[in-house]
């Protein structure tokens, strides 16, 4: 999504997009999506006639982003903070 913001941008609509997900108090399941759903509808809001491009991208991918809020919330951190991407087999080493 950063990549569609203005690099003077970046920083703050970083900032505001990481507070999207942090602090969600609710408890697992669809009130946390709910939540989330919530802050992402005035992130929404606010930024659509500046960056549309990565609203469009955030509001596209917001079933995937919110995946981890079914989960019970004492593996929210470990969820969302993972990369299966780059942890997969070529990150073993030689002969493990």
């Amino acid at each position: 999504m950063l990549a569609k913001v203005p690099k003077h941008a970046q920083d703050q609509v970083k900032k505001d997009f990481l507070a999207l997900w942090n602090g969600i108090d609710d408890d697992a399941g669809e009130a946390a999506v709910l939540e989330a759903e919530k802050r992402v509808k005035a992130f929404s809001a606010k930024r659509k006639t500046l960056y549309p491009a990565a609203v469009a991208c955030l509001e596209d991918d917001l079933g995937h982003l919110t995946t981890y809020l079914q989960f019970p919330k004492e593996h929210w951190a470990r969820i969302r903070h993972s990369n299966f991407i780059s942890g997969g087999p070529s990150a073993r080493p030689v002969g493990a």
